[in-house]
């Protein structure tokens, strides 16, 4: 699409103008008679700056400046850049890429101009970035430039005057990123935007930018390439993580290790020598393995954590000591390391030095919702180590996320908290923020109007994030502008009280969700003329088609069956083609492709019955879906009329029922939504068999006991294919509670001996064919499960926040599962009276 110049003219849009108090220090008949100043010797960014502004002030006045190195007589010098320049002091030049713009004259009377010789505009920054940020400022000021899009500017008439100026900023972040594709891929957008972070890759010419040593390898998640595995498990398995006793090539690594510290800053130095000149931050950090415990669990490492309070304190241990060893050399650089997932809380004792940068990911928090909304429990946990972050760090970063990482083409409504957050950060002391969006393809959650207010944002956290977004709908969408709020506001209101996690599947966004939006912009494209206009609210509506193809349904219940009803949509293949057409080449971090896989190419039916098959003992009423995943929704117990299992409800919400689950390409735990076929069926039992896209045959065996109340589950785990294939998998029962009161509490059992644990509880670890018990007591009632695998399982417990419910997760890990090779997990569930510390010691 060729490039498009927004001309925005009276009082509608408005021309830049000034306020009347504004001394006048140049009047529009002299536009022509400016002239760039520029040594001889400028930086490439300084030369760049120049270009530029002799680029947008032909663009807004129509005028041609010439650029020379010595001013000229008769003219109003615009001086840029640093060097050479008599009215820039680099002692007080500002800091953080920072800028200066002011006036110079003799003639500065209210409303009178003299001898144009004696008028002067600098133009410079702390640094030669500056130099081109002070340029892009005084067009977006005094000029009224406005920079929405690759293709879409804001360009009004120029100002009758232009007044007097002495403006000075420095941002609080030296360090500024934003990963969305334009600020990747187009380095005058970059600048434009004023980040200069390691996404940004701006070159010499436009002044450089931080960079983490290696380049996209070295930027984060970097253990394994300091001490590979590939080169040092065979021979010295005890430089990884000890897990559950056996040392892992796939876990962290043993950071306690003296040989390991050893090898990693000979790495590191070897690294340094070689480095690009931009790369000032070594990143020594922990790998991306979040889907099970991968922390090091050896005596050493173990004792290390429990003194510091946290895990993070054998890494913040390590990487002061690889710090320490790099100083005196390196002395320019800083050593980065994560403060994420099972790292983010603060150690007890120990500080980072000063050489060290921790950088704080906000991973777990609630996105509907600026942070520090106390009443999400999510936020106030991350802004609480936030906080003792801030505290004992003298380098604070913070990762940040924009986008849902479980569809970035979805709709995720976090704008209203882009703006909040980067305040906060500024306002605790960090030092460098990174706002992670989709970095390589196009279309993802209204990139550009999320963009602007995040660069807006990053420059000046004090801007106010609700004018940024009115602006840019307005000047981006035009006449379409309040039916895009109006769609923004639906979304916005829809997940006030939910919580909008990372990798949410936007199950908020449902039926009755979905045709409000898609009446939204039926309204939009009828009343909306301009083509342009037009081809923008395609895009924008982009979210909704993918929301109408994939949401929750309506559900309608009967005795034995659900029927569900989707709203209107495209069919996959148009859904697809439209993709293909936008340019669309990742779903998140993996390939679109691989949305294809989760819907098997096929449309989700707009109408469809699935039948219920109930399995009756004398103790116990169990639901079950087999074309819903082979979910069971309900668990009930008839002797006590109670539900443990209350899913049958809203079969759709994942709260009370047990669902299995499991990882394919991407690292993240995905419920199965494909159909189990029955093999074989009576009235307490139930076996199903499915077989994913991956080659992977999943048998499940459910029975009831006809003498007491207890169900097993059996699953068994086959590859069918000629490759070997890696195996994770989570039987994920979400047990419903009788009362928001019921008050739970979690048992586990050790040997013999039954123990009350508090309610934050470390995962449990069962050995290969070993039995694992652990128990819910609740309201006098306790759920006993009993698990036995043929590998070693991980049980994890999780309440809800809301106090309706408790997550018993069982998940089997094994990292290589041969062709034709079985994995297997057997899970009995008992429901009794009795209080755990009273039940015999090999009970079910």
């Amino acid at each position: 699409m060729n490039r498009i110049v927004l001309i925005l003219m009276g009082l509608v849009m408005g021309v830049a103008h000034h306020a009347c108090a504004d001394p006048v220090w140049a009047w529009s008949s002299e536009y022509s008679r400016f002239h760039i100043v520029l040594s001889e010797n400028a930086h490439p960014a300084e030369q760049k700056a120049a270009e530029w502004f002799q680029r947008h002030w032909k663009t807004t006045t129509g005028h041609r400046l010439d650029i020379s190195d010595k001013p000229r007589p008769r003219h109003i010098n615009v001086w840029i850049g640093m060097t050479d320049n008599p009215y820039a002091d680099p002692a007080t030049a500002p800091k953080n890429d920072g800028v200066i713009m002011r006036t110079v004259s003799r003639a500065n009377r209210m409303n009178q101009v003299g001898d144009p010789e004696d008028r002067n505009l600098i133009l410079y920054g702390g640094s030669p970035r500056g130099s081109v940020y002070a340029v892009w400022e005084f067009f977006k000021q005094q000029m009224g430039m406005r920079w929405l899009a690759l293709d879409a500017f804001r360009v009004p008439l120029p100002p009758e005057t232009l007044p007097t100026i002495n403006f000075r900023h420095e941002p609080p972040f030296w360090y500024r990123d934003i990963s969305y594709r334009a600020y990747v891929s187009t380095p005058w957008k970059a600048s434009q935007g004023r980040v200069n972070g390691f996404w940004s890759r701006l070159d010499e010419e436009y002044g450089g930018h931080i960079s983490y040593v290696g380049g996209f390898e070295g930027a984060g998640h970097t253990f394994h390439l300091f001490v590979s595995p590939d080169i040092y498990f065979e021979g010295h398995p005890e430089y990884f993580a000890e897990i559950d006793g056996v040392r892992r090539a796939d876990g962290q690594l043993c950071l306690t290790n003296p040989d390991v510290l050893q090898i990693t800053i000979e790495n590191a130095r070897e690294q340094l020598r070689n480095r690009k000149p931009y790369e000032r931050i070594l990143s020594i950090s922990q790998m991306d393995f979040f889907w099970f415990d991968s922390w090091c669990t050896c005596h050493t490492c173990a004792a290390l954590d429990a003194r510091e309070g946290s895990h993070s304190g054998t890494i913040i241990h390590f990487v002061n000591a690889v710090a320490q060893a790099l100083e005196d050399e390196f002395s320019d650089v800083y050593v980065d390391t994560f403060a994420y997932q099972y790292s983010r809380t603060p150690p007890k004792h120990v500080r980072p030095r000063d050489n060290v940068i921790v950088r704080l990911c906000d991973f777990e928090a609630d996105f509907s919702r600026p942070l520090t909304d106390r009443r999400s429990k999510q936020n106030r946990a991350f802004v609480h180590d936030l906080k003792k972050w801030a505290r004992i760090t003298e380098h604070l970063f913070v990762w940040d996320y924009t986008q849902n990482w479980y569809s970035h083409q979805g709709p995720h409504p976090n704008i209203h908290v882009l703006q909040p957050n980067i305040s906060l950060f500024a306002r605790l002391g960090v030092e460098g923020v990174l706002e992670q969006a989709s970095w390589e393809s196009p279309h993802s959650d209204y990139e550009y109007l999320k963009g602007y207010i995040l660069e807006h944002a990053l420059w000046d956290p004090k801007s106010n994030g609700n004018d940024l977004y009115n602006e840019f709908i307005a000047l981006y969408y035009g006449e379409a502008a309040p039916y895009i709020d109006e769609y923004q506001q639906l979304i916005r209101e829809r997940t006030r009280h939910v919580q909008l996690h990372l990798n949410n599947r936007m199950t908020w966004m449902d039926y009755e969700t979905v045709e409000k939006a898609q009446a939204i912009f039926h309204e939009a494209f009828k009343h909306t003329t301009d083509p342009v206009t037009l081809e923008r609210l395609n895009y924008a509506y982009l979210p909704v088609q993918y929301a109408a193809l994939v949401c929750p349904p309506r559900v309608f219940r009967s005795a034995d069956t659900y029927t569900f009803v989707r709203p209107p949509s495209q069919t996959f293949d148009e859904y697809w083609d439209m993709l293909m057409q936008y340019g669309v080449t990742r779903l998140e971090d993996w390939p679109i492709e691989l949305f294809r896989e989760r819907l098997n190419g096929k449309t989700p039916p707009r109408h469809e019955v699935q039948p219920i098959e109930k399995l009756v003992s004398n103790h116990l009423e169990i639901w079950v879906v087999p074309g819903m995943g082979g979910k069971i929704v309900r668990g009930r117990s008839l002797t006590k009329s109670q539900d443990w299992l209350t899913g049958y409800i809203d079969p759709l919400s994942q709260r009370g029922i047990i669902e299995d689950r499991i990882v394919l390409e991407e690292d993240w735990l995905t419920p199965i939504d494909q159909p189990y076929s029955i093999l074989e069926q009576t009235e307490m039992s139930l076996t199903m068999e499915t077989t994913l896209s991956n080659g992977l045959r999943i048998l499940k065996h459910i029975t009831l006991d006809s003498d007491q109340p207890r169900m097993s589950i059996k699953m068994t785990y086959t590859n069918t294919t000629a490759e070997t294939m890696s195996l994770r998998a989570q039987l994920h029962p979400q047990w419903s509670l009788p009362s928001h009161n019921a008050n739970p509490a979690l048992w586990t059992q050790a040997e013999t001996t039954w123990t009350k644990q508090k309610r934050a509880v470390q995962p449990m670890h069962v050995s290969a064919n070993t039995t694992g018990r652990w128990a819910i007591r609740s309201a006098g009632h306790t759920l006993l499960n009993t698990v036995s695998a043929t590998d070693n399982l991980i049980l994890e417990f999780r309440a809800a926040s809301d106090g309706t419910g408790i997550a018993m997760n069982i998940n089997l890990n094994r990292p290589s599962l041969a062709p034709g090779d079985s994995a297997s997990v057997t899970c009995t569930y008992t429901w009794t009276k009795k209080s755990p510390a009273r039940l015999p010691a090999n009970m079910d």
